[in-house]
């Protein structure tokens, strides 16, 4: 079941650990936020803000990112095989 959290502030949270596959964060503020070892399979981050995420070790397979900032964000050790990462 996808999970809808289009347009969410997230910022500065601790995800660790979180299980956010197939969910819709499109337009979401991840500023700030802790998502390591996050399981993000499937999951649309377009148009997002992850202005220094720490995505250390996510698993980000097939993630949809068109357009989204990454600017600053930690993607050491993150899964991104067959992520969309087109602007």
């Amino acid at each position: 079941m996808a999970r809808t959290l289009e347009g969410a502030d997230l910022s500065r949270l601790d995800l660790t650990e979180a299980e956010l596959s197939r969910a819709n964060l499109r337009r979401a503020n991840v500023t700030d936020t802790i998502l390591r070892r996050a399981r993000m399979f499937m999951a649309n981050f377009s148009e997002a803000v992850l202005t220094r995420a720490d995505l250390f070790g996510a698993l980000m397979r097939m993630v949809r990112l068109p357009r989204a900032i990454l600017r600053g964000a930690d993607l050491r050790r993150a899964n991104l095989t067959l992520a969309d990462l087109h602007q």
